[in-house]
């Protein structure tokens, strides 16, 4: 993993997350790859142990177009490493908000968008796995674009495996981003398959207006896109 990432220097990183940083890496085959590297403090051990582990059990049996693969993964002392497919044109959010450098015109956002869509059909058809999977975190940011801008849906660190026959899964807990909230999860804790439509409607939303789906730099009764919307 050094050696791919020159011993993940700066000039290396493409993003950072909170349980560590991802680096551009090449391996010696030559192939360009994408490695996250997961440092786990311990007050967060349990937490980034699950979700590395929910990461590779979940990707590892998935296979469709619009979702990153997963090439390999390692566990080295306290720190945890995912190796992925290198995404060119980085996250959805990043060109939304003008960090990107190629412009989203409107026939490129409408191809992210049904890539997209086409990945959480697959996640929600049980096709893979025999039951349906809620990614539970499904954003802008975790829509990356490769270089022919076709959307790969990634970071199933919390995706949940629904139970077989039922529409509803309890959570001890809500999981996920502000600003993507199922509201319904929000008020009853439970889980379900539009949980991520709600989701995937937000990230529409993004696409149209070109905002992010919380912008703390607006003022406070504008901060919430979903809330601007419906009021105008």
């Amino acid at each position: 993993m050094e050696e791919a990432t020159c011993s993940f220097s700066d000039g290396n990183m493409i993003g950072m997350g909170g349980f560590g940083r991802v680096y551009r890496g090449i391996l010696r085959s030559g192939e360009v790859v994408a490695i996250k590297k997961m440092q786990l403090p311990p007050f967060k051990e349990a937490d980034g142990e699950r979700e590395f582990r929910v990461e590779v059990d979940i990707l590892s049996r998935l296979d469709h177009q619009n979702l990153v693969s997963l090439i390999g993964y390692c566990a080295d002392g306290k720190n945890r490493f995912l190796v992925y497919e290198f995404m060119h044109n980085g996250n959805l959010q990043d060109h939304l908000t003008g960090i990107g450098k190629a412009k989203m015109d409107w026939p490129i956002r409408l191809k992210v968008a049904l890539g997209a869509a086409r990945g959480l059909e697959y996640l929600h058809s049980g096709s893979a796995v025999g039951v349906p999977i809620v990614h539970r975190d499904f954003k802008s940011t975790n829509i990356l674009l490769t270089a022919k801008f076709e959307a790969k849906i990634s970071d199933f660190g919390l995706a949940k495996l629904m139970p077989e026959g039922k529409e509803t899964c309890e959570t001890a807990r809500m999981l996920g981003t502000f600003g993507y909230f199922d509201p319904e999860y929000t008020s009853t804790g439970k889980l379900t398959l539009q949980s991520d439509v709600y989701a995937f409607g937000v990230v529409l939303l993004e696409l149209l207006t070109g905002r992010r789906a919380v912008d703390l730099n607006q003022g406070p009764n504008d901060q919430n896109l979903v809330i601007q919307v419906q009021r105008s």
